[in-house]
């Protein structure tokens, strides 16, 4: 499974790193180059500048890779460089083995600290020399704290013991978990992930699935033994930092150590865990955003297909009134005189006196006797002077104020209104289909269009400093 967020070895490796690097470096330059994400840009007299990468809840690490940057920055960046521009890195740090990295800043105005946390949500919040809340990436109230302008700045409660600060007694007390599964017992009583208490157990040579109560002494001494030399390694600087990859060669992990859990799988080693890092999440983020975009273009195509759905009813519904009408005109024409006589037979009932009804009655007489023009009437609306025939096998209304020519005409050009529209429809929906193909060229377009992913590398001075950018993948 491809592992999205650091874990607390993954934040100890990384900040005992970019400590060793960017201390006593100045803040050149500060950007959000993301709704969640910072760039740092660190300069150090007669070395290549440092670039550090915080993403709020997910990762920080030191980065070689050339990062777009907005020409607007955001208020929470005109914040940071109003405050810390030009500061010093005094220590980058860990703060109790948490997903938290806190960078301090010495300026003119005191010591600044730049907390990055890693979990959950994240967040980034610079406190002032006061301790006090400055500025925040995000502000919220919670139930513990509340990370507010203006506020003390607090920590959230720790989440288990700190393993730098346990001894073997105090460690020992994991037993009262008592039949809670031991590799469910160190992620809670240490606060540390399962992968990390899966692998300590592996070393340790305990069954994960033993229950913290049964273990024995010796048992517990080689659990805390081995958590120890993990964190040895990391606090000596001894990491052998790996990419893991699995089966189908695709990256799965990032360690600031060679686990063992991960022996029989492929294995890409590094200099230092920054640079692992950076490659890893360079090629994770550049994948999620790809899948971003086909998920963004795909709710495009979904919603154009709708359309067309609504598009193509709508044009079947408009064929219809065009052969009915027309229809209906030819059949007036082919029956003209018939219905002429019809309509004015009706007129000369009424002239004479009689009632509608008596008209009616009448005509209704001479269809039960099949006469000409009688056998056409199928009904009539007084009311509306509307005359309702039935001319084979079609029922169809005639205005009484009108000549059987004006009607005919009128049927005529209701079925060219309609095919009118028709002819529109078909134009709206041609283009329904091409937005739809448009949308998924969209797919290829943008990625190939999207800025690739790239590596910055120092050239040497006596060729004039120049640059050179280096292609990943």
């Amino acid at each position: 499974m491809l592992k999205e967020v650091m874990t607390s070895f993954d934040v100890a490796a990384v900040t005992h790193e970019i400590n060793e690097s960017a201390r006593g470096a100045h803040v050149a330059k500060i950007y959000q180059i993301g709704t969640q994400t910072l760039l740092l840009k660190l300069r150090k007299p007669n070395q290549p500048r440092l670039q550090l990468l915080i993403e709020a809840g997910k990762r920080l690490h030191l980065t070689s890779y050339v990062h777009e940057t907005p020409t607007k920055p955001s208020a929470f960046c005109m914040s940071l460089r109003k405050y810390l521009d030009n500061g010093v890195v005094k220590e980058v740090r860990q703060h109790e083995f948490e997903r938290i990295a806190v960078t301090e800043i010495s300026t003119r105005q005191g010591d600044f600290q730049l907390v990055s946390e890693l979990f959950g949500g994240g967040n980034v919040i610079l406190v002032d020399p006061e301790d006090k809340i400055l500025q925040a990436m995000t502000y919220k109230r919670m139930r513990d704290r509340n990370v507010l302008r203006g506020e003390p700045f607090q920590h959230p409660p720790a989440r288990g013991r700190n393993p730098i600060k346990l001894g073997i007694q105090d460690f020992r007390e994991i037993k009262k978990l008592e039949e809670t599964e031991i590799v469910r017992g160190l992620t809670k009583f240490l606060s540390i992930s399962g992968t990390y208490a899966e692998e300590i157990l592996l070393r340790a040579e305990v069954n994960k699935k033993r229950d913290c109560g049964s273990l024995t002494e010796r048992e517990l001494d080689s659990i805390f033994n081995q958590l120890q030399n993990l964190l040895s390694r990391i606090n000596t600087g001894t990491m052998e930092p790996r990419i893991v990859s699995d089966e189908e060669s695709g990256w799965i992990d990032v360690t600031p150590v060679p686990l063992k859990k991960y022996d029989q799988f492929e294995q890409k080693r590094y200099e230092s865990f920054n640079s692992a890092l950076d490659d890893y999440y360079a090629k994770i983020t550049a994948a999620e955003r790809r899948e971003e975009i086909t998920e963004e273009v795909e709710s495009e195509v979904a919603r154009y297909k709708r359309i067309l759905q609504r598009q193509q009813k709508a044009l079947e519904n408009l064929k219809e009134p065009i052969t009915k009408n027309k229809t209906i005109g030819d059949l007036i024409y082919m029956h003209f005189g018939e219905l002429q006589s019809l309509l004015h037979k009706i007129s000369e009932k009424k002239r004479s006196g009689k009632s509608w009804e008596e008209i009616v009655s009448q005509i209704e007489e001479g269809k039960k006797a099949n006469s000409l023009p009688d056998i056409y009437f199928h009904s009539l609306e007084p009311s509306n002077q509307v005359l309702h025939v039935s001319v084979e096998n079609h029922v169809f209304s005639i205005n009484l104020r009108h000549s059987i020519q004006a009607n005919a005409d009128k049927y005529y050009s209701r079925s060219k209104k309609a095919e009118k529209k028709l002819r529109g429809a078909e134009k709206t929906l041609q283009e329904t289909r091409a937005k739809i193909e448009e949308a998924k060229k969209q797919v290829i377009k943008r990625e190939e269009t999207q800025r690739p992913l790239v590596k910055r590398r120092s050239g040497s001075k006596s060729s004039g400093g120049s640059t050179h950018l280096t292609v990943f993948w």
